[in-house]
């Protein structure tokens, strides 16, 4: 029975020891993490929970950090998996994507940072928004670096010419005006690699 399992887990932590926030952040983490509740946004979760959005926000805080479990491929699970619903910027040549989950953004800067580049979150805390030219580095942190190089080289070869992966996005960017290409866009490595095929009529 599930909720003899936590209380299970809450009296070996000794009966009384947790304060009311602490309670609120465990049961919180345990919400999250069932089938009806998870993926759901900051906004529904405030709705089905009744209260504030900005206290679900501080709830899935303080409990990533208190029952975050790191694990290197599980981030990079979660980065390809936002890959994969991203926001091209025509205007400053960017990548957007939302990411409600705190340890996830600081995960992503983190890859970033390593390289000497930074996320621009200024327009709105819980999307980032990324270079173009940063996200050969971003593909790179979360998949096989050789992947990466022999896409590439794959690219290369069926839009024949000596491109990078700035190039390929900048024409993708011409895609998503013309209409060729969605307006939300599958970035992900597989995601790409089946666009690359229509950019030929944007490579000069």
């Amino acid at each position: 029975m599930e909720l003899e399992k936590v209380l299970n887990l809450y009296l070996e932590r000794g009966f009384g020891s947790m304060n009311k926030n602490d309670f609120e952040v465990y049961l919180f983490g345990k919400i999250i993490e069932l089938p009806k509740y998870k993926g759901k946004s900051n906004y529904d979760l405030s709705l089905i929970m009744r209260i504030p959005e900005s206290k679900i926000k501080r709830l899935r805080y303080e409990s990533a950090l208190k029952n975050n479990d790191y694990n290197e491929e599980k981030y990079k699970e979660k980065v390809r998996t936002l890959l994969a619903n991203c926001q091209l910027r025509g205007e400053d040549k960017k990548i957007m994507f939302q990411v409600e989950d705190v340890m996830l953004r600081m995960y992503i800067s983190s890859i970033l940072k390593r390289e000497g580049r930074m996320i621009d979150h200024s327009f709105n805390d819980e999307v980032l928004v990324i270079r173009i030219e940063d996200y050969e580095h971003l593909l790179k942190a979360v998949y096989d670096e050789n992947k990466v190089d022999n896409e590439l080289k794959t690219a290369k070869e069926a839009l024949k010419k000596d491109i990078t992966w700035t190039n390929i996005l900048e024409w993708t960017i011409q895609g998503t005006v013309s209409g060729l290409v969605g307006s939300v866009t599958d970035l992900t490595l597989g995601g790409i690699m089946k666009i690359v095929p229509q950019l030929l009529k944007f490579v000069k």
